[in-house]
C-alpha cells in the first residue's frame, strides 16, 4: 500500500488518502475521524478557543488540530465538525468544498441540457401606468428647479 493511503472505506474496503471525506469507489462519505488529541498542554492554558472566542483553562478539555496546531475546546472542535482555522484541511469549510462523488456518473454525455423556453406573460392591454404621488412630487421639483435656473441665467 502506498503511504499516501492510509485510511480504508469500510463499506467497500478502498484504500484512501487521509484527508478524503468520501470514498473514491463507493461514494460513501467516510465517518469522522475521532479528535486528534485531549486534555490541554501548558502551553495552550490561557489561549483563545477560535470557535467559542473564550480561553482555555487548565480544567478544560481540548483538542489540538493535528494539521495546523490550533488549540480548542472539545465541545467547539465536535460542534464544529473540525478545526475552526480559515483553509485548514481539519476543517469543515475544507470539506464542504469536496461534493459527493456520483456512482451513477459515466460522464457528460448522459447529462440532459435540454433547457424549456419561460412562458411569456400575457400582455395587459388595458394597463395604465398611473405615476406614484412621489414621482409626480418630484417631476414638478424638477421643472420649478429648472425654470429658476433658466431664470437665474436670463438675469
Amino acid at each position: 500500500m502506498d503511504n499516501e493511503f492510509v485510511m480504508q472505506c469500510p463499506a467497500c474496503g478502498k484504500s484512501l488518502p487521509p484527508d478524503a471525506v468520501y470514498c473514491l469507489a463507493c461514494g460513501r462519505r467516510l465517518p469522522k475521524p475521532d479528535a486528534p488529541s485531549a486534555g490541554i498542554a501548558p502551553a495552550h492554558v490561557g489561549k483563545t478557543c477560535p470557535y467559542c472566542q473564550t480561553p482555555l483553562k487548565p480544567h478544560d478539555q481540548a483538542v489540538v488540530c493535528p494539521q495546523c496546531g490550533m488549540p480548542h475546546h472539545r465541545d467547539c472542535w465536535e460542534d464544529n465538525g473540525g478545526c475552526t482555522t480559515y483553509g485548514c484541511v481539519n476543517g469543515v469549510a475544507h470539506q464542504a468544498q469536496l461534493p459527493p462523488p456520483n456512482p451513477a456518473f459515466h460522464g457528460l454525455d448522459h447529462i440532459d441540457l435540454t433547457l424549456e423556453p419561460l412562458p411569456m406573460p400575457e400582455k395587459d392591454d388595458h394597463a395604465i401606468w398611473t405615476p406614484s404621488p412621489f414621482t409626480v412630487a418630484l417631476a414638478i421639483l424638477v421643472l420649478f428647479t429648472m425654470a429658476f435656473i433658466l431664470f437665474q441665467l436670463s438675469r
